[in-house]
């Protein structure tokens, strides 16, 4: 590593992203740290995204790959292969980083490569990433790998999306490739607690923020179908067995648990029986109940009726 001025390659996959991807990549841009590198793997575009990228790639803006759509593990594996920077910033297509992101994370990492960098995070709907709203969680400290997980499962449901961390390249290549077989469904939370699993801590950037764009139909993180649901339930099999070291540390055990709660109010009525496998894999790991999400109705019908009776009501009268 270049202790002077380690060299950063954001890596981003990109499929049908045409409408946002130039924003993204102006955000990288925008960075107050270098030096740094952009990798873009066009995962088989067919809005004009893969012609847009190669007349930047051909004006030395950024490195591209090009190749048939296997979604967004198969990409980033494909970004990873070929980046050649001291620390890897992953990012959404579609996300945006504020400018001071990077070398405010960068400078708590230079000193700690054991480590990885988290900061701020805010969703935002549509074209207006000014509107993203930050809201604290109990995870925007400094923690230990297991509890950061804990602290992020119970107070932002466990999200652990690409554009969160800043990584030392070396621990992201120690986690391995991204896993493709769950494309389509939370392959981000799956390789992020493998890469947690092999740091020392988690170091929380105050100030350095990255903005999560929601509501996107057709985005590599939106998809349905039951193959697209089982490959979430493994996505969480997974993450379980990663973290099964870490099962006697407080709040571990318990988030997991929340996790498949959430996960089987949200495929429920659809694929009831992956459901029901959640619901009990949740009651060998936690005591606790999530009361479920909804609109002041939804609500009221599910502390009368139960919440799958009042989920399947809501389903039928077509306000899912």
């Amino acid at each position: 590593m270049n202790a002077a001025a380690p060299l950063v390659s954001v890596v981003i996959p990109c499929f049908n992203a045409r409408r946002w991807i130039e924003a993204t990549i102006a955000s990288v841009e925008a960075q107050t740290w270098r030096p740094l590198e952009i990798v873009v793997v066009d995962d088989g575009s067919t809005d004009g995204s893969g012609e847009w990228l190669q007349a930047q790639a051909d004006r030395g803006r950024l490195r591209l790959v090009r190749q048939p759509n296997a979604g967004q593990p198969a990409a980033f594996n494909a970004a990873l292969r070929i980046a050649s920077g001291d620390f890897v910033q992953f990012l959404d297509a579609d996300d945006i980083l504020d400018p001071t992101k990077i070398e405010l994370q960068l400078s708590r990492l230079k000193e700690r490569p054991d480590c990885v960098a988290t900061c701020e995070w805010g969703r935002f709907y549509g074209d207006d990433p000014s509107t993203a709203s930050f809201v604290p969680e109990l995870c925007w400290t400094d923690l230990t790998p297991p509890a950061w997980l804990a602290a992020a499962f119970h107070s932002g449901g466990g999200m652990l999306f690409p554009g969160l961390w800043l990584i030392p390249m070396a621990l992201a290549r120690s986690a391995g490739d991204w896993n493709e077989s769950i494309a389509g469904r939370n392959p981000d939370g799956e390789y992020f607690v493998r890469v947690l699993n092999r740091s020392v801590g988690v170091l929380f950037c105050e100030g350095a923020r990255v903005r999560y764009r929601s509501g996107i139909a057709g985005s590599m993180s939106r998809s349905s179908g039951r193959e697209n649901l089982r490959r979430q339930l493994r996505s969480l099999e997974l993450i379980e067995h990663a973290v099964s070291g870490w099962s006697l540390i407080a709040g571990v055990s318990d988030g997991m648990g929340l996790a498949y709660q959430r996960y089987a109010m949200s495929v429920y009525p659809y694929a009831r029986d992956l459901a029901e496998a959640a619901l009990e894999r949740s009651r060998i790991l936690t005591r606790r109940r999530l009361a479920p999400e909804g609109g002041w109705r939804f609500r009221v019908m599910a502390s009368l009726l139960g919440w799958r009776l009042a989920r399947r009501m809501q389903v039928w009268s077509g306000r899912p």
